[in-house]
C-alpha cells in the first residue's frame, strides 16, 4: 500500500509541477489563444507555407472582431472583395474577407467560418465564395490529402484539441528560434513568416482592407489576355490553339458535368453542392444567420462549349438556383461572365477591376438588409495614427510598378515600361482633408511631372505647388473629400503620367511615359501634418 501512495504522489507532483509552470507562462509570458496552436510548423530552415501563413495572419487579426457579415472560401475571393466597398451598401454593418486558398478545402472554409461565428457571437451572415471554375464543390476539395482543412478543424474548431492549447504552446517560436537559430544569431527573429510578395502585401494591408490582397499571379501585372498569358507563362503550352488551352486546363483542373457522390445518410445521389451547401447552412442557422452562396465572376471564354465539357458552370448556377429555392434563408450571387481582359488568370478577377467585384458583392448583400436584424455595432470610422506612409522600399500594395531598384542612395518604383497608369491602394482618415504627397527621384523640372495626375475612384485629385525639402521633391495633391469619405477612407489611387482619371485598359503603348516616373515614397495626411522623413 505504501508503494501505491507513493507512486501516486509522484503523479500528483507531476501534475502540480505542470499546472505551476503553465500557470507562470499564463501569467509572465501571456500569449493570445490562437497563438497556443500547433498549426504552424516551425521547422528548421524551413518556411511556413503562403497559404498557412495567410491562415494565421487572419486569424490573428480578426480572432477578436465582432463583424456582421463574413466570407470564406478560395483565392478568388481573398482578392476580388474589398471590405470597406462592400461595407458602404450595409448601412452601418460590418464586414470581413476571411478567405484564403483553395487548398484549405471546404473543410478550412468552415473550421475558419465556425471560429469566428464562435467566438464572436455577432455573425448575422455568412458568405461561402467560390469560383465555379475549378472551385465548386466536389471530392478533391473536401478529401484530398493536401488539402488543410483537418489542421484548421483541429487547431482551430475543435473543442476537444482547445483543451490542449496550454499557455506554453504560444512560446514555440520563441523557443525554436533559441534552439535552431542560436536566439538570432543564425535568423532574424523578427522575420516574417514567409517571405512571399503575396504575403507581404497582405500582412500590409490586411487592417485597412478588411481581410483583402491584390493577387500576384502575373509577375509584370500585365494580364495581355488570358490565353496568351498561358502561353507566355508556361513555354511547353505555347503552341497550343485557345480550344486547345481549353482542354488541356480542363484535364487538370476541371470536373465532368456537377460532381456528385452517394451518400449513405441518405440513401440517394447528391451533388458536392448539396452536401456541402447543407453544412454551412447548418453552421449558419446554429448561429441564427442567414447563408448567402457567392460566386465568382468568369471569363467570357468560360461559355465556349469546349470549356462546359470539363467546367459545367452552367449546371453548378443550375443546382445553386434549385438550392436557394428549396431553403429560404439562403440567397445565391450566381456566375456572371466579364470580359477575358478583366480576369489576371482563369479563377482571379484583375487588379483593376476588384472595386466593380466589390460592389457587385456589396449591392446583393444590400438586398438581405431588410431581413436582418438592427446594427449592433456600427462600423467605426477608420483612422491611422499618423500620415500613410507607402514606402517604396517594402513592399506596398501597388499595381503596375515596376520592382524596386535603388537610384543613387534612394529606393524607388518605375511605372512599369509601356504603361501611363498604375494603381496604389491605401486607407486615410476619412473624417478630414487629405493631401496626397509623392516623393519622386526626379529632377523638379522634368517635363513627366507636369502631366503626372493622380484621381481616386475616377475623380481627379486637385495639384497643389510642388515642395521641396533638402534634395527630395515632393509633388502634391488635394484629394476630393467626396471619395475619400465614400468608402470609411478606403483608397483606390490612380496615378497616371498622361493625366487619366481611370483605368485605360491592360494594353501596352510603346510611346508610355510612365517608366521614367520615380516614386520613393507616397504619403497621405492632413494638409498640416509634416511629412516623415
Amino acid at each position: 500500500m505504501n508503494s501505491s501512495i507513493s507512486h501516486f504522489s509522484w503523479v500528483g507532483l507531476a501534475v502540480a509541477g505542470f499546472v505551476a509552470i503553465e500557470a507562470t507562462i499564463s501569467w509572465w509570458a501571456p500569449r493570445p489563444e490562437h497563438q497556443r496552436s500547433n498549426f504552424l510548423e516551425y521547422a528548421f530552415a524551413k518556411t511556413e507555407s503562403v497559404q498557412r501563413a495567410f491562415v494565421m495572419e487572419k486569424v490573428s487579426r480578426f480572432d477578436d472582431a465582432r463583424p456582421d457579415i463574413i466570407q470564406v472560401g478560395d483565392s478568388s475571393g481573398l482578392h476580388a472583395v474589398q471590405s470597406p466597398i462592400v461595407e458602404s451598401y450595409l448601412g452601418g454593418r460590418s464586414f470581413l474577407n476571411l478567405s484564403v486558398a483553395s487548398n484549405l478545402g471546404y473543410p478550412g472554409y468552415y473550421a475558419l467560418a465556425r471560429r469566428i461565428m464562435e467566438r464572436s457571437g455577432s455573425v448575422k451572415v455568412l458568405v461561402l465564395y467560390f469560383t465555379p471554375g475549378g472551385g465548386a464543390p466536389r471530392e478533391a476539395l473536401l478529401n484530398a490529402k493536401d488539402i488543410m482543412g483537418p489542421d484548421l478543424q483541429r487547431e482551430f474548431a475543435s473543442p476537444f484539441n482547445r483543451l490542449f492549447h496550454v499557455p506554453s504552446l504560444g512560446l514555440r517560436k520563441e523557443v525554436t528560434d533559441s534552439v535552431f537559430y542560436l536566439n538570432g544569431r543564425l535568423n532574424q527573429t523578427d522575420r516574417p513568416l514567409v517571405s512571399n510578395p503575396g504575403y507581404l502585401m497582405l500582412r500590409d494591408i490586411i487592417g485597412p482592407s478588411g481581410g483583402w490582397a491584390r493577387e500576384t499571379d502575373i509577375p509584370d501585372d500585365h494580364i495581355n489576355g488570358l490565353f496568351q498569358m498561358v502561353r507566355r507563362n508556361s513555354p511547353p503550352l505555347a503552341g497550343y490553339s485557345d480550344d486547345e488551352l481549353a482542354q488541356y486546363y480542363g484535364t487538370v483542373a476541371g470536373v465532368a458535368g456537377v460532381p456528385s457522390m452517394f451518400d449513405w445518410k441518405k440513401l440517394s445521389r447528391r451533388t458536392y453542392i448539396e452536401v456541402v451547401l447543407d453544412q454551412y447552412l447548418a453552421l449558419a442557422r446554429e448561429h441564427g444567420a442567414r447563408l448567402v452562396v457567392a460566386t465568382n465572376p468568369m471569363p467570357q471564354a468560360f461559355q465556349r462549349e469546349v470549356f462546359q465539357k470539363t467546367f459545367d458552370t452552367r449546371g453548378v448556377a443550375r443546382e445553386l438556383a434549385a438550392y436557394a429555392a428549396r431553403h429560404a434563408d439562403v440567397s445565391i450571387l450566381n456566375i456572371d461572365y466579364w470580359p477575358d481582359d478583366q480576369f489576371s488568370v482563369f479563377s482571379h478577377v484583375g487588379t483593376p477591376y476588384a472595386v466593380a467585384s466589390s460592389k457587385r458583392v456589396g449591392e446583393h448583400l444590400a438586398g438581405l438588409i431588410g431581413q436582418l436584424p438592427p446594427v449592433a455595432a456600427p462600423v467605426q470610422p477608420f483612422r491611422n495614427a499618423g500620415p500613410v506612409s507607402l514606402d517604396m522600399a517594402a513592399s506596398p500594395t501597388v499595381y503596375g510598378f515596376s520592382d524596386s531598384e535603388k537610384v543613387g542612395s534612394r529606393v524607388i518604383r518605375r511605372i512599369r515600361p509601356g504603361r501611363f497608369e498604375a494603381l496604389a491602394f491605401a486607407r486615410s482618415d476619412s473624417e478630414k482633408p487629405q493631401e496626397l504627397r509623392i516623393a519622386t527621384a526626379n529632377a523638379a523640372d522634368d517635363p513627366v511631372l507636369k502631366t503626372l495626375g493622380v484621381a481616386i475612384y475616377g475623380v481627379k485629385a486637385t495639384r497643389l505647388p510642388d515642395i521641396t525639402e533638402g534634395d527630395r521633391h515632393w509633388v502634391r495633391f488635394a484629394l476630393p473629400e467626396s471619395e475619400t469619405r465614400r468608402y470609411n477612407g478606403w483608397l483606390e489611387i490612380l496615378l497616371s503620367t498622361r493625366g487619366a482619371a481611370t483605368w485605360q485598359g491592360d494594353a501596352l503603348h510603346a510611346d508610355a511615359t510612365g517608366p521614367t516616373l520615380m516614386i520613393e515614397r507616397i504619403e497621405i495626411g492632413p494638409p498640416a501634418a509634416p511629412l516623415q522623413n
